[in-house]
């Protein structure tokens, strides 16, 4: 199960999210959250940062 809030990963029983506190629904249906941060995820791995090279000229 996923904390709908931040996406930290719950285990089973636990009525709380131990990474930001957010009651846990225990009726709520996971599986759209999971492929929502699945979605995301892929998103950022496709992202590349692209960092400028520097280069010194010496005299």
């Amino acid at each position: 199960m996923f904390c709908g809030k931040c996406g930290a990963n719950i285990p089973d029983g636990y009525e709380f999210c131990m990474k930001c506190g957010t009651k846990i629904d225990m009726n709520q249906d996971n599986t759209e959250i999971e492929h929502a941060i699945n979605d995301n995820d892929k998103e950022i791995r496709k992202k590349k940062i692209h960092k400028p090279e520097l280069f010194t000229a010496t005299p």
